[in-house]
């Protein structure tokens, strides 16, 4: 409890001196890749807020419009190059709507501090629900993934200086849009499994499967690392849901990597990022969406 009253504090300091700043910039706000993922990730987490009121689960509309909206909120402001004005406006007003149901009192005195500043007028419960559009899925889509290589290029790093005995300034990301076919037929015959009956299949089962597989013929040993990806994915499905049983992506990896280098280099020692595609390269263990990192030092 006190850790929320200390965030709502801190909340309420960062909105005054915001509204006072004049460094937001201005113009159109979709130039950035951080401006339209900024942008749509509050349309997405008042979506989620909306859905979890509608079914009163008032832990996960907490969750997302309050704890997801700071989060979203620092990660724009560390890693944009500056805040446009009129998304950290619609941040504020969005804010204080998803919160309101909750803390009405606290949102209300917000609202009426920085009303001048976000363009409204009147009290804030007279306000109706902000008329969002749908977020755009393939923008969460690339942000989310920005954010875990991001945090695997890291851990990574770390492992790479004790190899290298030094910290590694260069980093080739390889990249691939091949799936190994034991691998898509892993995650076909477990998607249809759960489209039917509404579970995966047992892992018994799953294993009688592999046997038409021509990897599996040449290499027994494969089975045992097939199983371990099986957990990985009924692990991933529990955090994630259906996201965790797409293969591939819905956008250019390649070109989000390559025009988003300045962002993965933030607080790391890492002066150099090359983005290379790896098609049939059997020695890189990258695949779809999930690409593999080679260190060095320059």
């Amino acid at each position: 409890a006190d850790q929320a009253i200390l965030k709502l504090s801190t909340l309420k300091d960062w909105v005054s001196e915001v509204a006072e700043a004049k460094n937001l910039r201005g113009g159109p706000a979709d130039k950035s890749f951080f401006d339209r993922a900024f942008d749509q990730e509050m349309n997405h987490l008042a979506a989620l807020t909306k859905e979890a009121y509608s079914n009163m689960k008032f832990r996960e509309a907490i969750v997302n419009g309050f704890y997801g909206m700071l989060s979203a909120r620092d990660f724009y402001r560390e890693y944009s190059p500056s805040m446009h004005a009129g998304l950290v406006k619609k941040w504020i007003k969005v804010q204080c709507i998803l919160l309101a149901p909750i803390c009405p009192h606290f949102c209300e005195d917000l609202w009426s501090q920085v009303s001048s500043f976000i363009g409204t007028t009147g009290m804030l419960v007279q306000n109706k629900w902000p008329d969002i559009p749908s977020p755009d899925s393939v923008v969460i889509e690339e942000l989310s993934y920005l954010r875990k290589l991001a945090n695997n290029m890291r851990s990574q790093a770390s492992k790479a200086k004790k190899k290298l005995k030094k910290d590694p300034t260069a980093v080739q990301i390889q990249v691939s849009t091949k799936t190994p076919e034991w691998k898509t037929h892993i995650m076909n015959v477990m998607k249809e499994s759960l489209e039917k009956s509404g579970e995966f299949l047992d892992n018994k089962s799953l294993a009688q499967s592999f046997k038409s597989i021509e990897a599996f013929k040449k290499n027994k040993k494969l089975a045992k690392t097939a199983m371990s990806y099986v957990a990985q994915i009924k692990s991933d499905y529990k955090r994630e849901g259906k996201s965790a049983l797409q293969l591939g992506t819905n956008f250019d990896e390649k070109a989000l990597l390559e025009t988003s280098t300045e962002f993965l280099m933030r607080g790391t020692v890492l002066k150099k990022i090359d983005v290379v595609m790896v098609e049939g390269d059997n020695k890189s263990q990258a695949e779809p969406g999930k690409p593999s990192f080679s260190f060095s030092v320059e």
